[in-house]
């Protein structure tokens, strides 16, 4: 089956029929994935369609081995790109403040609040102490929202200091946690972090 951007959102519509619908075989909604996958891989325009497509849409796609993942790295792939053009260096993937983010963001759904102290009264300081992660600085970005580019451009254009974290070299370090609650919304966490070398 050939997958073209016109029919991208047919697509989409079966697909997301196909996970409630006894009468579809597993087989062909398997096949339907498999085919929208391989042309976003293939597609020169994959970056721009993951950062605008629905978190829980990349979640039905990919599924729960390789959503995270794909979001992460687009996210990464979009934020410096914008870094780049204001003169800041690249960030780089932390594997520890991803367990940071990951944990805050699953907390935040668990217990259904939008907030820098989790459900334990810890602050982003008192998690990174907790996992032992020594730095220079560190901070955190949290955002509620339907995709990458709607999260990111609400810090970006912010007229407060979140843009100043996304564009700023005192940070080095980034990581991501993204988890969605029962309604689909998907609550996002961005850690900054200057490690100690």
């Amino acid at each position: 089956m050939k997958i073209n951007k016109k029919t991208l959102l047919s697509i989409w519509l079966i697909s997301s029929m196909a996970i409630g619908s006894p009468n579809f075989a597993q087989n062909q909604k398997n096949n339907i994935q498999k085919e929208l996958v391989q042309w976003l891989n293939q597609n020169n325009s994959e970056h721009n369609t993951i950062i605008n497509m629905k978190i829980e849409n990349i979640f039905k796609i990919y599924g729960q081995k390789k959503w995270l993942e794909i979001i992460r790295k687009h996210m990464l792939i979009e934020i410096n790109q914008l870094r780049s053009k204001s003169g800041s260096s690249e960030m780089k993937i932390d594997t520890i403040l991803n367990k940071i983010a990951q944990e805050h963001a699953q907390d935040m759904v668990e217990n259904d609040y939008l907030d820098h102290v989790d459900s334990q009264w810890r602050h982003i300081w008192d998690r990174a102490k907790d996992n032992e992660y020594k730095y220079y600085s560190i901070s955190e970005n949290i955002a509620n929202d339907d995709n990458i580019k709607e999260v990111i451009s609400g810090f970006v254009n912010s007229k407060i200091w979140w843009h100043e974290e996304i564009l700023s070299n005192e940070y080095e370090n980034i990581w991501f946690g993204i988890a969605i609650d029962t309604g689909g919304n998907a609550y996002f966490v961005l850690n900054f972090a200057k490690p100690y070398k």
